[in-house]
C-alpha cells in the first residue's frame, strides 16, 4: 500500500513538472492601481499635444494594456520594464515585470468569462497578423495564441490582410469602430489589436419623458445638451466643490464613476487631486437627486509619442526590443486607438480598439443629495472583478451624436458664446 502511494505520488509530480505552468491573473486591486495611473498620465500627455482641439479625452487604458501586454511575449528586459513602467505598475514586494505582464495577459484572457446572464456584455479580444518577411518565431506565435490571440502570417503589403484586420475590428466591435488602420501597404513587421466593446443597462433606467435641454458649462461657455434626470440610491463622494458618483449597471460587476466641479467648470490638471476617487475607493451610500447629460462621442488618438512619454522610450532604443518576436529586428512605429462612447436612458455602449504596428529595422437617512453634472467631468467605467478600466477620460464638451439626439430639439446642438 505505502509503495503505491509513493508511486502515485512520484507519478504526479513528474507529471506537473511536464505540464507547462499556467499564470494566474492580478489581483483586481493591483490591475485597478495600475490602470488608473495610465489613464492619467496617458490623458496628461495627450493635453498637452500642440494643436489640440478637442475638449474631450476618451481612452481605454484596459485596451492599451491588451496591445502592449502582448507585445511582451517577445520584449527584451529592457523594453519589458518600459512595457511595465507605461503600463503604471509600480514596484511591489513579490512582484517584477515579467510576472506582472504575464499575470496580466492571464487577466486580460479571462476577463471576458463568467458573464452573467443578466448581466452586462463585455469582450475583449487580441488578433495579430506577423508579415511572412520578419520571420516571426513559432515560439511567439504558439505564446501568443496560448492567451486567445488569433496569430496569423501574411504579406502587410497586401491590401487585403489590412482589410481583414479592419474587418475583424468592426465584428469584435459590433460595428461601432469600422475599421482601425487605412487600407494601404505597409513593410515587413507586425500589427497587434485589441478589441474591447462593452454594453450594460443601468437597474433603473432614467425616464425618458424627464430628459429635458439644459446648460452644460464648458470651460469656454455654455452648451445646452439633453440632461437626463434620475433620483435614487447610489455611491456618492463630497469633498468642497468635488463631488462623484459611482452607477452600477445590472449585475453589480461594472461601475462608472464621474467626478466632477460643482462650482467652476476645469480644464482636465484641474482634476488632478481627485483622479484617485474613480477607483472608487472613499464613496458613501447617499440618496442622490442626479442630472447627467446623455452624449455620444467618438475619438481617435495617436499614442505612440504620449506612451513614449510616460516610459515606452526607455526601452525603445533597444536594438532588441522584440527579439523574441521575429528574426528581423523590430520597432513600434505606430499605436493608435479609436474609441465610442455613448450613455443614454437605459445605459451605456462604449468600444475601443487599439492597434500597435511594428516595422522591421446600507443608505443614512438624512437630505438628499443633488448632483448636476453640469460641468467638466472625467470619469472611469470600470470591472469590479478584473480591475481593468475599459474606458475612461475628460469630458469638456458632451458631443451630441444621432443616438444622442433622439427625440430631442435641434436647438441642442446650438453653442451659446461665453
Amino acid at each position: 500500500m505505502r509503495l503505491a502511494l509513493i508511486a502515485a505520488v512520484v507519478l504526479a509530480l513528474f507529471h506537473g513538472m511536464n505540464v507547462p505552468c499556467t499564470a494566474q491573473p492580478l489581483s483586481p486591486e493591483r490591475v485597478l492601481g495600475a490602470q488608473t495611473r495610465l489613464a492619467a498620465r496617458l490623458a496628461n500627455e495627450l493635453e498637452k499635444q500642440p494643436g489640440r482641439q478637442s475638449p474631450n479625452i476618451v481612452i481605454s487604458p484596459a485596451s492599451v494594456a491588451g496591445v502592449m501586454a502582448l507585445l511582451d511575449i517577445g520584449a527584451d528586459t529592457k523594453m519589458r520594464g518600459a512595457i511595465w513602467d507605461t503600463l503604471g505598475f509600480k514596484p511591489a514586494l513579490g512582484h517584477d515585470a515579467a510576472s506582472d505582464l504575464k499575470a496580466l495577459r492571464a487577466t486580460i484572457t479571462s476577463a471576458p468569462q463568467n458573464q452573467k446572464p443578466d448581466g452586462a456584455a463585455f469582450n475583449l479580444a487580441n488578433v495579430v497578423m506577423f508579415d511572412p518577411a520578419a520571420a516571426p518565431f513559432p515560439k511567439a506565435i504558439k505564446e501568443m495564441r496560448d492567451t486567445g490571440a488569433e496569430v496569423s502570417v501574411a504579406p502587410l503589403s497586401d491590401v487585403a490582410n489590412i482589410k481583414r484586420i479592419n474587418e475583424w475590428v468592426a465584428k469584435k466591435t459590433e460595428n461601432l469602430i469600422p475599421s482601425i488602420l487605412q487600407e494601404q501597404p505597409l513593410p515587413p513587421g507586425l500589427i497587434a489589436v485589441n478589441a474591447l466593446y462593452f454594453k450594460g443597462l443601468w437597474p433603473k433606467p432614467f425616464a425618458k419623458d424627464q430628459t429635458n435641454p439644459q446648460a452644460f458649462h464648458m470651460v469656454s461657455g455654455d452648451l445646452e445638451v439633453p440632461m437626463m434626470r434620475n433620483f435614487g440610491s447610489y455611491s456618492f463622494r463630497r469633498d468642497g466643490d468635488f463631488a462623484a458618483i459611482e452607477m452600477p449597471y445590472r449585475g453589480g460587476r461594472y461601475m462608472l464613476v464621474l467626478v466632477t466641479n460643482t462650482a467652476r467648470s476645469l480644464l482636465l490638471a484641474g482634476f488632478a487631486n481627485v483622479t484617485g476617487w474613480l477607483d472608487g475607493s472613499g464613496f458613501a451610500t447617499k440618496q442622490v437627486d442626479l442630472a447627467l447629460p446623455r452624449f455620444t462621442l467618438e475619438a481617435g488618438e495617436e499614442l505612440l509619442d504620449p506612451l513614449k512619454q510616460i516610459g515606452l522610450k526607455n526601452g525603445m532604443d533597444s536594438a532588441t526590443a522584440f527579439e523574441g518576436l521575429t528574426a528581423m529586428p523590430q520597432e513600434i512605429s505606430r499605436v493608435v486607438q479609436k474609441t465610442y462612447l455613448k450613455v443614454d436612458e437605459e445605459g451605456t455602449e462604449a468600444a475601443a480598439a487599439t492597434a500597435a504596428v511594428t516595422v522591421t529595422s446600507a443608505m443614512p437617512r438624512g437630505e438628499p443629495e443633488k448632483l448636476a453634472i453640469d460641468r467638466p467631468f472625467v470619469f472611469a467605467l470600470r470591472d469590479r472583478q478584473s480591475g481593468l478600466v475599459l474606458i475612461s477620460g475628460y469630458i469638456g464638451k458632451p458631443v451630441t451624436g444621432p443616438a444622442a439626439d433622439r427625440g430631442a430639439p435641434n436647438q441642442l446642438a446650438s453653442e451659446k458664446k461665453p
